[in-house]
């Protein structure tokens, strides 16, 4: 009985405890960033959630064959643009907090300060990391700097979402293409 308990109990805590794997994909991504390791650090990214997420609204023609290349330009312009913004970042920081996730089913939040000591400027920015829980385990979907919108929807709404419009899926690609 008391053995039944104590099962019991180790179930139970198990289930209130935030998961430590939000926080190591976390973490590995950003060490991943910071040493300039970016196919590290994709492999803590689920670019094709990410994918869904900038296309949700596009009903035009697509083959499976343009999809693959969204996603692969899509890592392209992760590792390029958001990974060398985030670099520089995660350079300067002489510390970095993390809280605790925010779990909601399938779903997580982190949020995470970085103290950064610059000569000219001291400062603290927090970034929180939205992630999802997939068969590999927790990976990252988006980033958002306080006080600004998700990273995504500023690139599905500036950019994506205007190239889908003019041209269709092939003119995304078309454009990204122009970016490499």
């Amino acid at each position: 009985m008391v053995l039944a308990k104590y099962f019991l109990l180790l179930v139970f805590l198990q289930a209130i405890q935030p998961p430590k794997d939000i926080l190591v994909t976390v973490k590995t991504m950003v060490q991943s960033i910071k040493n300039g390791h970016d196919a590290e650090a994709l492999k803590q990214i689920d670019i094709a959630s990410m994918s869904a997420f900038l296309l949700e609204d596009y009903t035009g023609p697509s083959t499976n064959q343009q999809q693959a290349e969204f996603a692969s330009l899509l890592s392209s312009y992760v590792s390029k643009y958001i990974f060398s913004k985030l670099h520089d970042n995660f350079k300067q920081a002489v510390s970095i907090d993390y809280g605790a996730p925010e779990i909601n089913k399938d779903a997580a939040g982190l949020l995470s300060t970085f103290k950064i000591d610059n000569p000219l400027k001291k400062q603290e920015v927090k970034l929180k990391y939205s992630l999802i829980k997939t068969k590999k385990g927790w990976k990252v979907t988006d980033f958002t700097f306080a006080g600004d919108r998700p990273v995504l929807a500023n690139l599905r709404d500036d950019k994506i979402r205007p190239l889908l419009k003019a041209g269709g899926l092939s003119n995304v690609i078309n454009e990204m293409r122009k970016e490499q």
